[in-house]
Parts: structure tokens; C-alpha cells; sequence
């Protein structure tokens, strides 16, 4: 449901989430799904309660004013875990406050974008944000997203040190040939944790000598169970050769 919030909705979010007499409630995951109005107030608030799971869905993929409206404030939550950002354009100033909130965030795990658009300069500043991170990250999630160049290369570059990763969702996207060469370096990576790889949904499928790549570097690897390559227009010599696995 869209809500616009005025003063008396950010009254009601804060009593309810932090409870009363400042009692604070454990709360799940909390959505904010094309939310309007005082959204920036509501978040703050939502930074200072105990939430495991935030889910920001944009009104529209258009750009914030200022990084003040963003909704990165969520990040100074150090009882969250996991995030996932919807319908929002990532530019420079975004992805260097995004590094700024995360670096010394110590139970986050879980980062997720869902039909983004990434401009050429927030790569480098959003790569730097996922390196940065201390702790690792288990799930990474780019899905769906508007991508100029190859970012997606650089993400996983950023992540490449990483032991905790077990989880990759590059679905939806059109990658290119940096990115299948950086996700067989991961997989061929001492410290390769994976366990699930979702390369499904390619813009124009998956090429046979891409297929071929991966089946033979997986071939070598014991870490991953799960490979999701729905929709890739693989043909027969594809199947039997991802049958070997």
C-alpha cells in the first residue's frame, strides 16, 4: 500500500516502533514500499530501532535531490542485517555514503539491488562500499537492474577476499564477459564459499562458450549446490554440457 506520511503518521511509526517509554520493540522486517511524504523522518526513526531486515522500494527510478534524501540513514542500524534497495538511481554521492555507513557495520550480510540504475561514477565509490565492508557478506543480490558498462565486473571483484559469501543473484541483467570472467576467478578462489549462483534471466541469454566455461570451472569446484540458468536460451550442446556437473 502507498502511504504519504505527514507528522501525525511519523508519530504513530515512532511510537510503534520503539514501543512506549522507550521500551524498544523487536521488529523482523519492516517495508517501505513507494512510500511519499516524510519518508527521510521515518527512517531515521526506523535507524534507531531493532530491525533485522529493511526493504526500500522507490516511488519511481529517478534520482534523490540530495544524498539527505536518500534512504542510506537505515545503514547506521547496527542491528541490521540485511537490505534491499528497489527503483533507486545510484550516483556518485550515493555510493560514497554508502561506503561511509557500512565500513564498520558489523552485522550486516545481506545487500540487494532490485531494478537500479547505476551511473558510470557510482561504480567505484558503491565497489569500494562493498570491499569495505569488515564482516563479509553472505547473499549479494543484483537483479533486474540498469547497468552502463559492465559495473557488475567491478562488484564482484570487490568481493573476490570475501569467505562468507555463499549466495550470488546476478539474474536479470546483461552481462558481459568481465562479469563471467570475475565470477569464475570467485568460484576458482581459494577462499570460495558459494553455495547458490542465480544466473537466470540474461538480457540475450547465456553463449555456449560462457556455458562451457563455467561448467568446467564448476566442474572443479565443491562449495556450490544450487545453479539457477532458467530463461537463457541454452541450446541441446548447452544442456548436455551443464549435464556433466
Amino acid at each position: 500500500v502507498r502511504v504519504t506520511f505527514d507528522q501525525s503518521l511519523v508519530k504513530a511509526v515512532q511510537e510503534l516502533l520503539l514501543g512506549s517509554k522507550g521500551r524498544k520493540q523487536i521488529w523482523d522486517r519492516v517495508y517501505f514500499h513507494r512510500c511519499q511524504g516524510l519518508v527521510n523522518q521515518v527512517i531515521r526513526i526506523v535507524a534507531n530501532a531493532n530491525v533485522d531486515q529493511f526493504y526500500f522500494v522507490g516511488d519511481t527510478v529517478l534520482p534523490y535531490p540530495t544524498t539527505e534524501d536518500c534512504p542510506f540513514h537505515i545503514l547506521s542500524n547496527p542491528t541490521l542485517c540485511q537490505v534491499w534497495f528497489e527503483n533507486i538511481v545510484w550516483t556518485k554521492e550515493m555510493g560514497a555514503l554508502m561506503a561511509q555507513s557500512i565500513s564498520c557495520h558489523s552485522s550486516l550480510d545481506c545487500f540487494s539491488l532490485c531494478r537500479a540504475t547505476l551511473e558510470a561514477d557510482a561504480v567505484v565509490p558503491l565497489a569500494i562500499a562493498l570491499a569495505s565492508h569488515r564482516h563479509g557478506w553472505k547473499t549479494f543480490r543484483l537483479s533486474h537492474c540498469h547497468l552502463e558498462d559492465d559495473p557488475l565486473s567491478c562488484f564482484l571483484m570487490a568481493l573476490l577476499h570475501g569467505t562468507n559469501l555463499s549466495r550470488i543473484f546476478v539474474d536479470g541483467n546483461q552481462c558481459r564477459e568481465k562479469s563471467w570472467t570475475a565470477l569464475t576467478l570467485l568460484l576458482q578462489h581459494e577462499n570460495c564459499s558459494l553455495e547458490t549462483i542465480d544466473m537466470s534471466n540474461q538480457d540475450h541469454g547465456l553463449r555456449t562458450e560462457i556455458v562451457s566455461r563455467m561448467t568446467r570451472v564448476l566442474q572443479k569446484n565443491t562449495t556450490v549446490k544450487t545453479l539457477k540458468l532458467q530463461n537463457n536460451n541454452l541450446n541441446d550442446a548447452d544442456l548436455e554440457t551443464i549435464s556433466t556437473l
